[in-house]
């Protein structure tokens, strides 16, 4: 079983600032699976944890007051130096149709450089829409085969049968060119 990353419930003298001084980063869990939001601190330790362990479109286990919420990644701010400055989670039953952007990652590009091509990447992401424990972490393609102006389409994306890609099935997701 997956240990639950730890946070630390903020109380009312906790100001952003002071939390960050501390060497902590406030973030928040929202969702429609609790009462009300939940106002958080977490060490930079435990968060950096957090993040060489899981991805964006990862359910994670977080504790908060003895209670374990599964959540998602909503959003990260960082600050000019790429620091994280504060977290969003949203909670979620692992069966709750969701709504999150998957990352593309296109592999065996240089195969296509070899050949005096260039491939371009028309989109990063797919925003997916079903159940969270369906959602894939990435969406890979091996693209060392394609030739001069053949598409990588959307269409071409394999998908659980409980997943719905919210873009149109013919969009192009990377073309290969001069």
């Amino acid at each position: 079983m997956v240990e639950a990353f730890k946070v630390t419930e903020r109380s009312n003298g906790d100001t952003p600032h002071k939390i960050r001084r501390e060497l902590n980063v406030p973030g928040i869990i929202y969702g429609d699976t609790l009462d009300k939001n939940i106002a958080f601190k977490i060490e930079k330790k435990e968060l950096s944890s957090l993040f060489k362990d899981n991805s964006m479109t990862s359910i994670i286990p977080i504790k908060v007051n003895n209670e374990v919420k599964n959540c998602i990644i909503k959003e990260i701010q960082k600050d000019n130096f790429g620091n994280v400055i504060h977290i969003d989670f949203q909670a979620i039953n692992k069966h709750e149709n969701v709504k999150m952007n998957i990352p593309i990652e296109f592999i065996g590009q240089e195969a296509i450089a070899d050949k005096g091509l260039v491939f371009e990447a028309l989109e990063t992401h797919l925003e997916l829409h079903g159940p969270a424990d369906k959602m894939p972490e990435k969406i890979e393609f091996d693209v060392s085969n394609l030739n001069i102006d053949e598409k990588i389409l959307a269409k071409d994306v394999k998908l659980d049968k409980e997943i719905e890609m919210l873009l149109d099935k013919d969009t192009a997701l990377a073309v290969v060119g001069y």
